[in-house]
């Protein structure tokens, strides 16, 4: 057999056998959409066995993002209070709080990613739009954010919102901005820190279908009523331990007609807002 038989035998049986490692893929992955469908479809079931709908809209192959430690950074901090107030002095009031003045306003930041925002005199105008001037203030601070909700009355004005990390939501790093008059006169709540210091990826975690399983175990032994899961959803909560560091823990969060229930990625464990820090 010549050399050229040869090489054309070689590329032959190369074919062959990636067309059946392709075959092999394909087969696996039709079988994981199939198990997928059953699975889904047996949790449909024992929903409404419990009087629960869920809605076609819930995503129930979402994955479960890395946890990250996150540390304060005081010159950082300084650089974003700055662009919020103008050029403040720092001042340490000890137990890791700092304050910020100008004739702007006056701050204080804490190590556990608390904070407050006083404007002096007439505060900053709002344009006629607070939500739009709180987005532009978020990017002063270095933040950015999620669930926005708008309260009014009269000419009272509160824009509420979430931080986020990586587009998902830290559902306990929450933040208000108040205004007056057009007028924003405070800002309150909790920050995310300013560096990452660390990521550590969660194995062998409940997906979304065991997940689920478990709230309704805990809606059963806790005596909620809910009638519909119109959502599920990935983000975090805030967890500070030591001051001028904090984690954020992966959480699901599963909303219904009721209410939102939060649960641990990594335990399957119900949780609240109120103890997650």
């Amino acid at each position: 057999m010549d050399k050229a038989k040869v090489k054309n035998f070689i590329i032959l049986l190369l074919v062959l056998v990636n067309l059946f490692l392709l075959a092999i893929v394909l087969t696996n992955v039709r079988q994981a959409r199939l198990a997928a469908a059953d699975r889904k479809q047996a949790l449909i079931a024992v929903l409404s066995q419990n009087g629960i709908r869920l809605s076609e809209d819930v995503d129930l192959s979402q994955s479960i993002p890395p946890q990250f430690t996150l540390r304060r950074d005081a010159e950082r901090e300084q650089a974003l209070v700055s662009n919020l107030i103008g050029t403040a002095e720092m001042n340490d009031l000890g137990g890791n709080v700092y304050s910020y003045k100008s004739d702007v306003g006056e701050a204080k930041f804490r190590g556990t990613g608390e904070f407050t925002v006083l404007f002096s005199g007439s505060g900053i105008d709002s344009g006629k739009d607070a939500a739009a001037t709180v987005h532009e203030l978020l990017k002063k601070l270095g933040l950015r954010a999620s669930d926005e909700a708008v309260q009014t009355s009269g000419s009272e004005v509160t824009v509420t919102l979430c931080c986020a990390w990586d587009d998902h939501p830290v559902y306990n790093a929450r933040m208000a901005f108040y205004f007056s008059s057009d007028r924003l006169r405070l800002i309150t709540g909790t920050r995310l820190f300013d560096k990452q210091s660390a990521s550590a990826a969660l194995e062998d975690c409940p997906d979304s279908v065991t997940v689920l399983m478990n709230f309704l175990q805990s809606v059963r032994s806790t005596g909620d009523v809910c009638t519909e899961i119109r959502g599920l959803d990935i983000g975090y909560f805030l967890v500070s331990s030591v001051s001028g560091e904090c984690s954020l823990r992966p959480v699901w969060c599963v909303r219904t007609d009721s209410r939102a229930y939060y649960i641990d990625a990594e335990t399957g464990k119900s949780e609240s807002l109120e103890t997650a820090a």
